[in-house]
C-alpha cells in the first residue's frame, strides 16, 4: 500500500510533469489521479484541493530559480558572477517556462519562504560585488531588487513573445547590457563593467557546455 508521503509526492511529481508540458490550464484532477493511478479524492486529501496542489507547484518553481542560482561558480570577479546570474536567471524561465510562469502568478505566505531562498543567493552575490568596492552606492538589498526585477521583467517579456525570439537577442541587446548599466549605475567602472559583461557571458556558455569548473576571470 503506497503511503501517504509517497502519495503526496508523486501527486506533485506528476503535477508539475503535466504543468511542464501543457501549462497549468492542463492540470485537472482526474487526469493527475489517472496518472498516479488514484482516486480524485487524494488530491484533496494530501492538499485540500486543486490549490493546494498548485502552491506546491508553484514553489517548484522557485527551488528550480534558487538550485539554479546557488550552482552558478563563484570567481574572483563578482559582477562576472552577476552577469552569469542574469543569464542562468532568463535560462531557467526558457527551459522550464510554465512552472516559472506559474511561480510568480499570485501572491501566497507559502511561497515566501522558497523565494525568499532565491533571492538570497542574489543578495549574496550582490554583496560580494559590494565588499569588492565594485558597488560603492548601494545596499545588497536594494541592488538585487533591482536586479530581479530587470531580468524577470525582460523574461516575461520575452516569454509573451514581445520580445523577439531570436535567441541570441534578448541576451545581446537587453539582458547583459541591462546589467552592465544597473552595474554601472550602482559606482561600478565602466570599463570594469564591460569586462566582466564578456566574462561573466563566457562563463555562463561554461556553465551551459558542463564545464563551469573552467569558469573564467578578467585577463585569463
Amino acid at each position: 500500500m503506497v503511503q501517504a508521503r509517497e502519495m503526496r509526492a508523486r501527486l506533485v511529481e506528476e503535477a508539475i510533469r503535466l504543468v511542464d508540458e501543457h501549462g497549468a490550464d492542463g492540470l485537472h484532477v482526474r487526469r493527475l489521479a489517472a496518472a498516479v493511478g488514484t482516486s480524485t479524492m487524494a488530491v484533496y486529501t494530501h492538499f485540500s484541493g486543486m490549490p493546494g496542489l498548485l502552491c506546491e507547484v508553484r514553489a517548484e518553481g522557485f527551488r528550480r530559480l534558487a538550485t539554479a542560482l546557488g550552482a552558478i561558480p563563484r570567481t574572483a570577479d563578482p559582477v562576472a558572477d552577476l552577469v552569469t546570474e542574469a543569464l542562468t536567471y532568463r535560462q531557467v524561465a526558457l527551459d522550464g517556462p510554465h512552472v516559472f510562469a506559474l511561480a510568480f502568478s499570485a501572491a501566497a505566505p507559502d511561497l515566501r519562504e522558497p523565494g525568499r531562498a532565491a533571492f538570497e543567493l542574489l543578495r549574496g552575490l550582490v554583496g560580494r560585488a559590494i565588499d569588492a568596492g565594485r558597488f560603492p552606492r548601494v545596499d545588497a538589498g536594494s541592488a538585487a531588487a533591482q536586479l530581479w526585477a530587470a531580468h524577470h521583467g525582460v523574461v516575461m517579456l520575452e516569454l509573451s513573445g514581445i520580445l523577439p525570439a531570436a535567441p541570441r537577442s534578448a541576451v545581446d541587446t537587453v539582458v547583459v547590457p541591462q546589467t552592465v548599466h544597473l552595474a554601472i549605475g550602482f559606482g561600478d567602472d565602466p570599463a570594469a563593467a564591460h569586462r566582466s559583461a564578456e566574462v561573466g557571458a563566457a562563463n555562463w556558455q561554461r556553465m551551459r557546455a558542463g564545464d563551469g569548473a573552467r569558469a573564467l576571470t578578467p585577463g585569463a
